[in-house]
This record gives structure tokens, C-alpha cells and sequence, in this order.
């Protein structure tokens, strides 16, 4: 019987350290106006234990002055896959500061498209 499976991720602007049984998936979304318009942020996670993988998929969809951008990924993480440190700041050089206590997975991308609404109506 495959394990749990536990991974950080950013969620808000902070750190939150997900688990996931066998099978299981969980989705985060994150909806803010801004100061131009809104932002819509939505990403499903889910345990594919006969791959021993994560599959991480989401749509990021936003609008502004501009106009209307959508962006969809899908992302996949080895459950025991390469992770990097956490940026939690930068210093007055703009060098990174990390948080070596919080692992962040480092996604492979598989999938990434986007659909630009304005580049659209002016015919592109």
C-alpha cells in the first residue's frame, strides 16, 4: 500500500504543507481584485500512487487594463523529486533569502497554453 505523500506549496503568500493519501486530491483557489481589475487563481493537486507522482493542474485568469488574460498548466512531481529552498525575502543586494526548512517541489511543466482575450478581438 503506497504512502501519503506530503509536499509544500505557496498558497496566499505563505508556506502550507499539503498531504495527500493514495488517490487523493485537493484544489486551492485564490480570487483578489486588484487595482486594475481581478484575479482568479485555481490549482488542483492530486496522488497518482501507480506513478508515484503528483500531478498538478491549474487556470490562472485575469483581467486589467489590457484586457482579459486565461493561462492553464499542467505540472508533474516525482513524489521523492528535486525540491528547492523557499524564497522568503530578499536582502538589500537582491539576493535571495531562503527558508532551507520549507521544500518546495520543483514541477516539470507538461502542459502550458494561453488565451489572450485582446489579441483575439484585434485579430491574432
Amino acid at each position: 500500500m503506497a504512502k501519503n505523500a506530503r509536499f509544500w506549496i505557496e498558497h496566499k503568500g505563505s508556506h502550507v504543507k499539503l498531504t495527500l493519501s493514495p488517490g487523493e486530491n485537493v484544489s486551492t483557489e485564490v480570487f483578489e481584485y486588484t487595482d486594475e481589475g481581478w484575479s482568479r487563481d485555481v490549482v488542483d493537486y492530486e496522488y497518482h500512487t501507480g506513478e508515484d507522482v503528483i500531478r498538478s493542474s491549474g487556470c490562472c485568469d485575469s483581467k486589467d487594463c489590457d484586457g482579459r488574460l486565461t493561462q492553464y498548466f499542467d505540472s508533474v512531481w516525482p513524489v521523492s523529486g528535486k525540491t528547492s529552498a523557499a524564497i522568503v525575502d530578499w536582502d538589500s543586494e537582491n539576493n535571495a533569502i531562503c527558508d532551507e526548512t520549507v521544500q518546495l517541489p520543483q514541477w516539470g511543466k507538461e502542459r502550458r497554453s494561453q488565451r489572450d482575450f485582446a489579441a483575439e478581438s484585434s485579430g491574432y
